[in-house]
């Protein structure tokens, strides 16, 4: 009797082994399933390939103007400059400590450097309070004038601790004409946004290669003509779809 019973307890315990690796083999095979149909599959280099894609979509002009389009007409936004200005802070920073990090400076102008821009920065800060109480008019009057002490700092770093046979731009030169432009170029798209409907705007935002076009050719010397004029065809008939929008 003692073997029957132990021969039924080791087929219901057999019986649950089964029935258990069953459930779970058709549980691991739907969720499967769910996985495939809702997530997006892919290799590992098509993934970094749609992150970096999501990363050019977010970071574009247009996605910039779309964005400032939709806090004017629903929420009657119109400062948009003050908002560009705002959103490139956080940036700055960044860019600020990078360079700061990688270009090779002596360990005490560094600390000296580093210590003069934070106590600028927070005097500016005491008094644009104290003065102005309010925290937006007193963030316009420190940027106003504290971020040229950190793009003086870097210029200076560059020119001193940078390659210079690596680097084809000069600090003093080239590179404060492309930031310069940079920043006017975003803030009269922001301001111009204003006035204009959203496809008007990506029209003009894709002109903007072959607006590119000629300073580049003028100015980058031949292989840049070349580059350029590859794209010559790709260029006519962007201008010429524009030309039939407007």
């Amino acid at each position: 009797r003692q073997a029957i019973v132990e021969d039924q307890l080791e087929f219901l315990g057999k019986l649950g082994f089964g029935a258990t690796g069953a459930v779970n083999a058709w549980f691991d095979g739907f969720v499967s399933f769910l996985k495939g149909l809702t997530l997006p599959q892919g290799t590992g280099y098509a993934q970094r390939q749609a992150f970096i894609i999501f990363i050019e979509l977010t970071t574009s002009p247009i996605f910039l103007l779309v964005l400032a389009k939709i806090l004017q007409v629903f929420y009657e936004v119109e400062n948009f400059v003050l908002l560009v200005a705002v959103a490139a802070f956080l940036p700055f920073c960044v860019a600020t400590k990078t360079l700061f990090s990688s270009i090779p400076c002596p360990r005490t102008a560094a600390v000296t450097s580093n210590f003069s821009l934070l106590f600028v920065f927070g005097v500016l800060t005491f008094f644009g309070l104290f003065s102005q109480q309010n925290i937006w008019i007193t963030y316009v009057y420190v940027m106003v004038i504290w971020p040229w002490l950190g793009v003086a700092s870097m210029i200076a770093r560059i020119q001193i601790g940078g390659d210079r046979e690596q680097n084809q731009f000069s600090p003093l030169w080239h590179l404060p004409l492309l930031g310069t432009v940079g920043a006017v170029s975003t803030v009269l798209q922001v301001v111009a946004i204003k006035t204009l409907t959203i496809s008007d705007a990506i029209v003009l935002v894709l002109l903007d290669a072959v607006w590119a076009a000629f300073p580049a050719c003028l100015l980058l010397g031949q292989p840049r003509r070349d580059l350029h004029f590859q794209f010559l065809k790709v260029f006519m008939g962007v201008a010429a779809l524009a030309g039939l929008y407007f």
